[in-house]
């Protein structure tokens, strides 16, 4: 069983091919590998072999404190699901670091449990009262709302289709957005979220960092990294060649139109990783002087299998600040 302050990583894939991805949040790759880390604190590693005998293996596993480390952000389900037979009946807001809204329609997804929706599924199920996103690239926001960040044309059109169609919408009341833009580093970002949520009287609170919400040409170790469209590119031609697994002519549009999006958000700014460690320790100084308690601590999407070492050093300053 995890000691006070461990680690648990959590590796594992939902699906095997992009169309999976694109619909279920899996990611390209496939099979199971460990998460490594170069720590001093005690790890317990799970590469489970569906999502559910995830949830189940978090759970058990999780005790106070617990840092959940994964490639898949749908492990902060697991994850809010742990802490909550610990916690009490005050209300819980997550400060969610991403450059994406992982609040999308279940419809729209296929699933109700993703990497797309599983916010809006912790929302949903009651396991989060309050949810502050900082990092959110422009792009993303305006599929939220509008904005006057200047954004590719084709982005602008693409994003007024996901606010039409209210993809995104729903638990208004319950959301905050701090775009990347209206922040310089991660600790600034991260106290205007808790000082919001102190002001709303949440004092029990947790942080989920997706490390695609970093500078997306300097950590390169995730799903969503500068490569990403010519590596779904480059799988849809072959798929094609291959008349192997096509979808439908409205679903491969999408998912060209996705792409196109999804090319332009990763290029847009992300947050600065440097210094890492002390940004995180001004954090938790805050923290506490505010009098609230770090409840839940998560890391995601990150992808050993890219073996970018910039991204593995980022998770183990991450790890190391959180303990």
């Amino acid at each position: 069983m995890v000691s006070y302050s461990s680690v648990i990583t959590v590796n594992f894939r939902i699906g095997e091919d992009f169309f999976d991805v694109f619909r279920e949040g899996a990611n390209l790759s496939s099979g199971n590998v460990s998460i490594a880390l170069d720590i001093d604190t005690p790890v317990v590693s799970l590469t489970p072999k569906s999502l559910e005998q995830a949830k189940v293996s978090v759970v058990r596993e999780w005790k106070p404190w617990t840092i959940v480390v994964s490639n898949e952000c749908v492990m902060t389900y697991a994850g809010l699901l742990g802490i909550r037979k610990y916690r009490n009946d005050k209300p819980f807001g997550l400060v969610v670091c991403d450059q994406h809204l992982d609040i999308y329609a279940y419809d729209y997804c296929g699933t109700e449990l993703n990497k797309a929706t599983v916010i809006r599924k912790s929302l949903d199920d009651g396991l989060v009262d309050r949810v502050v996103f900082i990092g959110t690239r422009p792009s993303e926001e305006a599929c939220y709302r509008e904005t006057d960040y200047p954004i590719p044309a084709h982005d602008r059109q693409y994003s007024a289709h996901i606010r039409e169609d209210r993809i995104l919408s729903g638990h208004e009341d319950k959301i905050s957005i701090i775009p990347v833009y209206q922040f310089g580093t991660f600790s600034e970002g991260a106290m205007k979220a808790f000082f919001l949520l102190r002001a709303l009287g949440i004092t029990d609170v947790g942080l989920m960092v997706d490390l695609d919400s970093f500078d997306s040409r300097r950590i390169r170790g995730v799903a969503y990294n500068s490569d990403y469209s010519a590596e779904i590119q480059d799988f849809i031609t072959e798929r094609i060649r291959e008349k192997s697994k096509l979808p439908d002519l409205p679903v491969l549009k999408e998912i060209i139109e996705y792409l196109m999006f999804m090319e332009s958000e990763i290029s847009q700014p992300g947050i600065p990783p440097d210094n890492i460690g002390q940004e995180i320790s001004i954090v938790r100084d805050f923290l506490r002087s505010q009098g609230m308690r770090l409840l839940y601590k998560g890391i995601t999407e990150y992808e050993p299998s890219r073996k970018d070492k910039a991204t593995k050093r980022l998770l183990e300053q991450i790890v190391r600040a959180l303990v």
